[in-house]
């Protein structure tokens, strides 16, 4: 049984991707799946920037270090901006651990994210 699963809505012309239990230990098409959803919804979306939540996220497997490289070298490639927000506990310890915090930018909350990456009205 998998407990994964994830949300993809667009807010503030910002991607948001909720991440919800463990992502990325032993299970590669998971993550593939994961990425290419992810991906999908960047399209054609020139300069659109991404936030990706973990408050909610248990555990990150290297396939899912590997996606979230990818994805935001995409993202900055295509003029955006990248942000993970609520990493907390251990999943905060991985992505120190990696130097994530030196790819992407981090916030406590969605919400701080939103109004760091928003486009200005």
């Amino acid at each position: 049984m998998n407990d994964t699963s994830w949300a993809i809505r667009r807010e503030r012309n910002v991607l948001v991707v909720q991440v919800t239990g463990p992502l990325g230990e032993f299970d590669r098409r998971l993550v593939e799946q994961f990425t290419q959803e992810v991906q999908n919804a960047l399209q054609g979306q020139t300069g659109a920037s991404l936030v990706v939540d973990l408050g909610d996220c248990t555990l990150l497997g290297s396939g899912a270090l590997g996606a979230l490289i990818r994805l935001r070298n995409e993202v900055v490639a295509s003029g955006g901006r990248a942000a993970l927000s609520g990493a907390t506990g251990p999943i905060l310890t991985i992505v120190r651990t990696v130097r994530l915090d030196r790819m992407w930018e981090l916030y406590d909350t969605v919400d701080a994210a939103l109004c760091a990456l928003s486009p200005a009205t």
